[in-house]
């Protein structure tokens, strides 16, 4: 009874996957991977990426319009050059930049902005431009003491 129902179990949680979609006709879908503990993103409806794309976007400001963005490139977009790196790292870490992630305490969204946070900051925002916007003032505020990954 057991064994049938841990088989059950780990057939279940192998089955999980959340599709959203979004404007402009892209679809996301997160998909989670138990045995590799990951989660695979895949996303439909995007244009191709082209040889012009800027890969270093502005600081404090989104990536010009009509150019292929990646995750790294919204998170990088909102933090200074020098904690780029390490803000992505900190975030694949916390919710592997799934802007839909709620953690054990309540935690919300790609940067898992603790409910303590709310009443200051608000409740974080459905996308991932908006949560690495209010993550950043966060940081900007009280430092990255606020994330265990970050540790």
């Amino acid at each position: 009874m057991i064994a049938a129902f841990f088989t059950s179990a780990v057939l279940l949680i192998a089955a999980w996957s959340q599709t959203v979609t979004g404007g402009a006709g892209i679809t996301a879908t997160w998909r989670w991977e138990p045995f590799s503990n990951i989660y695979v993103v895949t996303l439909d409806g995007l244009p191709p990426a082209t040889s012009s794309v800027d890969s270093t976007p502005a600081v404090g400001g989104s990536p010009a319009a009509g150019t292929a963005v990646t995750a790294r490139d919204i998170v990088c977009a909102h933090f200074p050059t020098t904690q780029c790196a390490f803000a992505v790292r900190v975030f694949m870490c916390e919710s592997r930049l799934n802007p839909a992630a709620v953690g054990r305490a309540g935690e919300r969204g790609s940067a898992q902005i603790h409910p303590i946070w709310f009443e200051t900051y608000g409740v974080p925002p459905a996308g991932l431009d908006g949560q690495m916007e209010q993550a950043a003032r966060i940081v900007a505020d009280v430092g990255w003491r606020h994330w265990s990954c970050a540790q």
